[in-house]
């Protein structure tokens, strides 16, 4: 078995780098709080009732994977557009299921299908405005750069033709000097 460390796996940097697995570490705790349930498994305990007040509010309004907004944040921030990509893919892999379970109707699947698209789509938007702001960043930058070159082509062109008005006045000044004397 290769290890990460051998060629084949260079290209798989992100297996190296401990957010990703943060992340992934996150999701795992996510998910096992979303299908506690299923595994017979009470937590109830006073430091997560922050936790249960968020689970209860998605049953109270039937959307599902609003925690899941967390580890989407993180790999937005960290990992940019392919993180968020590859978080929300494997959250909706473990959020599908109980979406299918807990919605009583189309509707109520389509609103949870959106609300876990709302991240997503941001992060889709600030990319193309970061893109966007880039690449006018680089016109003005060019439009400076031409016009410093213009501005020094200018002041040569003045340069040059003082320095011809110049000898022509030192060199007509002197001759006419030494022909009147």
């Amino acid at each position: 078995m290769k290890s990460l460390a051998e060629p084949g796996f260079r290209r798989f940097k992100i297996l190296r780098n401990p957010h990703f697995w943060a992340i992934i570490v996150i999701v795992l705790a996510l998910s096992f709080v979303y299908y506690s349930h299923i595994f017979f498994i009470q937590l109830y305990d006073q430091r997560w009732t922050w936790l249960w007040y968020l689970v209860t509010f998605e049953f109270k309004y039937k959307i599902h994977g609003s925690l899941f907004c967390i580890p989407f944040i993180y790999a937005a921030t960290i990992f940019w557009w392919r993180g968020i990509l590859l978080t929300w893919l494997f959250s909706i892999a473990l959020l599908l299921p109980r979406i299918l379970l807990f919605s009583p109707n189309a509707a109520s699947f389509a609103s949870n299908m959106i609300f876990l698209l709302i991240p997503l789509l941001v992060v889709i938007i600030i990319h193309l405005q970061r893109k966007w702001r880039e690449t006018e960043r680089k016109a003005l930058e060019e439009k400076e750069e031409a016009r410093q070159a213009y501005i020094t082509q200018i002041f040569n062109a003045q340069e040059q033709e003082r320095k011809r008005i110049s000898r022509e006045i030192h060199d007509d000044t002197t001759q006419r000097l030494w022909i009147l004397a």
